[in-house]
């Protein structure tokens, strides 16, 4: 009802009401205790969970947050542009390893195009049941070499 009023014009300069100072009050004591905010519950206890993968979960967790708490990199200045760098090297990384794939054997493999070339070479008898070329299929390939 206090915010209602003093978004009238006229109660707009009103001090809040008593409840809503003893919050704010309540609040910045919680601040000043709490600095990073307050404590996370923990669900093992608070919430009675008994499942042993949760826990587990749980207690890797609480490992990666105390692990994270420890590095000082976090308070670097220029920690966004670091970070950004690190990101796009990533980003970068994944593309080439996409693209190594896509120019590797196994990728080719998978390719119904691939697999119909195989084929014609083997009813042709360039190639062997493993793939490897047969006298022929040398004798093919260095005359198309040669033309």
């Amino acid at each position: 009802a206090d915010h209602g009023n003093r978004q009238i014009p006229r109660f707009a300069s009103n001090p809040p009401c008593k409840q809503a100072q003893v919050a704010a009050q309540q609040l910045m004591r919680l601040l000043e205790t709490y600095p990073y905010g307050p404590p996370s519950l923990d669900p093992i206890s608070d919430f009675r969970i008994r499942d042993l993968s949760h826990r587990e979960k749980f207690d890797k967790l609480t490992l990666l947050q105390g692990l994270i708490a420890s590095y000082t990199s976090l308070t670097c200045p220029l920690f966004q542009q670091h970070f950004s760098i690190v990101r796009q090297t990533a980003r970068l990384r994944d593309q080439l390893h996409k693209l190594e794939f896509m120019l590797s054997d196994e990728s080719l493999e998978l390719l119904p195009e691939y697999q119909q070339r195989i084929q014609v070479l083997r009813n042709l008898r360039y190639i062997d049941d493993d793939n490897s070329i047969k006298l022929k299929g040398k004798v093919a390939r260095e005359m198309h070499n040669q033309e």
